[in-house]
C-alpha cells in the first residue's frame, strides 16, 4: 500500500470509531477489527481507534484500544485504567462522567451516543453480522446501525462499511433500518457479492463496491518446520445457535457424519484434532461430537486450547486440511494456507467457496454425510500441493483488493477529514466531548 496518510497539520491522530459486536469469544470478528486497524494504520498515518461494541472490556483486553458500550450505557474503559492514547483524555473525557445521569436512560443513551459520535472525526463499521436481525430483532442491531450513522451525520462526521456482509433480514423494519443507515454512509463495501445483491433487491441504490473479507488482510503465520507429529486432520464443528431455528435430525446427522469421519481418520492412519474458532459455543459441540464416537476412538483426538487468532492459524497451518463450517473457521484456515473442505450451512460459506475457486471441496450440510465428506476430503488430501499454491495465490489476490479498497474507503471520507481538520485548526475544542 503506498504510504500517503492524511497528516493532521495541528499533529492529532484521527480518531475512528469501530462499530461492531465484535468480541474475542469469535475468532473471526478479531480477525476482522485486527486487520481493519492494521490497514488503516498503514493508509492513514496516525490514528486512535475507539472500539463501539458490546464488551468494553473485553475489546480493551483484545486490542488494546479504548472502548465504549454501543448502547450508550456505561463509561469509556481504557488500557489499565487510562488511555494509552495521549489525546483520548481530552476528546473523550465528558464519557467518564456524564452529567446527565438524571435525564431518563432512553434519552440519557442517546445523548451519550451523540457525544460520542461528535468526537470522531470517522465512524467505521466492519465484522461479521453486521446487517443483521437474528440476535434480537430490528430493534437490535439494524437500529444501532442507524442511530451511530445518523448521529455521525449530524455531526459531519464520515460513516464507512467495510466489508461487511448481509446475514438475516428477517423483519421489513430491519431492512428499513439498515438500508437507510447505509444510504447515510460515503463508502459501503460488502464482504461478498450474494450480500450486495440482495440488499440492492430489497432498494439499496446507493453506490457499493464488493470485497473480499477483511481477514483475508491478515498475514499467514510462518509455517514450522521439523517435528515428529502423526499427520493429523482439523475438524471445526459449528453450534446449532448460529443460525435461526432448533436442533433437528438434520443437524445431529452432520455432529453423526463428523463423528464417523474422525473414526475414518484414525483408522487410516491420520491423526484427529479439534479446533474451534468461536471458543465459547462450539466447544461443547465438540463434546457431542466425541460422545458419538466409540471411547477409544474419541480417546485418540485432542481438542486444541484455541484463544487468540494465532492460536486457530498455527493449528490449522500444519494440518493436512481442514473440515469447517463457521465461516471464519474456513476463512482463517485459508490465510493458514491450509485445503479446507466446508460443510455449509449458509449461503455465505457456499459464496466463500466459489470466490475462493474451491466450490468442488464444499457440501450442503444438510448433503455432508460421512461418505461424501470422506470422499471430498480424499480429493483435497490427493491435491493438497497444489491447493496449497492455489490458495496461497488467492490470499495474495484477496489481500490485494483489500488494500485497494482501503484506497478507495479514504479517498471517499478525505473531504470531510479535511474539514474537520480545518474546524479542529480553528476551534481545537470545536470537536471535544464537554
Amino acid at each position: 500500500m503506498p504510504p500517503n496518510p492524511l497528516r493532521r497539520s495541528n499533529a492529532r491522530p484521527l480518531h475512528i470509531g469501530l462499530l461492531g459486536m465484535y468480541q474475542s469469544k469469535n475468532l473471526g470478528d478479531t480477525a476482522i477489527q485486527m486487520s481493519v486497524m492494521q490497514a488503516l494504520r498503514e493508509r492513514l498515518g496516525a490514528v486512535e481507534f475507539l472500539g463501539i461494541c458490546a464488551d468494553p472490556q473485553d475489546t480493551v483486553r483484545t486490542h488494546g484500544i479504548a472502548a465504549v458500550e454501543s448502547s450508550g450505557n456505561g463509561p469509556l474503559v481504557e488500557l489499565g485504567g487510562k488511555s494509552e492514547f495521549p489525546s483520548a483524555g481530552t476528546k473523550l473525557a465528558g464519557i467518564r462522567a456524564d452529567a446527565s445521569h438524571w435525564l431518563p436512560r432512553p434519552i440519557a443513551r442517546l445523548r451519550a451516543i451523540d457525544r460520542i459520535a461528535a468526537s470522531l472525526d470517522l465512524l467505521i463499521v466492519s465484522g461479521g453480522g453486521q446487517i443483521d436481525d437474528y440476535w434480537g430483532g430490528p430493534w437490535a442491531q439494524p437500529f444501532r446501525l442507524l442511530l451511530w450513522s445518523a448521529s455521525a451525520r449530524r455531526h459531519s462526521v464520515p460513516v464507512a462499511f467495510m466489508g461487511v456482509g448481509l446475514d438475516e433480514l428477517s423483519a421489513r423494519l430491519s431492512a428499513w433500518f439498515a438500508l437507510r443507515a447505509l444510504r447515510m454512509a460515503q463508502f459501503r463495501a460488502f464482504r461478498d457479492s450474494g450480500s450486495l445483491d440482495t440488499l440492492e433487491s430489497m432498494g439499496l441504490t446507493a453506490a457499493s463496491i464488493v470485497c473480499p473479507d477483511p481477514a483475508f488482510g491478515l498475514r499467514p503465520l510462518p509455517l514450522s518446520v521439523g517435528g515428529k507429529d502423526i499427520p493429523f486432520v482439523v475438524i471445526s464443528p459449528i453450534s446449532r445457535s448460529a443460525w435461526s431455528g432448533t436442533e433437528d435430525a438434520e443437524y445431529e446427522a452432520y455432529l453423526g457424519s463428523l463423528a464417523a469421519v474422525a473414526e475414518r481418520l484414525l483408522d487410516a492412519g491420520l491423526a484427529v484434532r479439534f479446533a474451534c474458532s468461536q471458543t465459547r459455543m462450539d466447544p461443547r459441540i465438540v463434546q457431542r461430537v466425541r460422545q458419538k464416537m466409540t471411547a477409544e476412538a474419541a480417546a485418540q483426538c485432542t481438542h486444541e486450547a484455541i484463544v487468540t487468532v494465532d492460536d486457530f492459524l498455527r493449528v490449522t497451518s500444519a494440518a493436512q486440511a481442514v473440515i469447517a463450517s463457521r465461516l471464519h473457521a474456513a476463512i482463517l484456515a485459508l490465510v493458514a494456507g491450509t485445503p479446507v473442505v466446508a460443510i455449509a450451512y449458509s449461503r455465505k460459506c457456499r459464496q466463500l467457496m466459489k470466490d475462493m475457486h474451491l466450490s468442488e471441496y464444499c457440501l450442503d450440510l444438510k448433503d455432508a454425510d460421512a461418505d461424501a465428506v470422506m470422499a471430498t476430503l480424499k480429493r483435497a488430501l490427493a491435491q493438497r500441493a497444489p491447493l496449497r499454491d492455489h490458495i496461497a495465490g488467492q490470499c495474495r489476490a484477496f489481500r490485494a483488493s483489500l488494500e485497494s479498497t482501503i484506497e478507495l474507503l479514504a479517498d471517499a471520507v478525505e473531504p470531510a477529514l479535511r474539514v474537520a481538520e480545518v474546524q479542529d485548526r480553528r476551534s481545537p475544542a470545536s470537536r471535544a466531548i464537554n
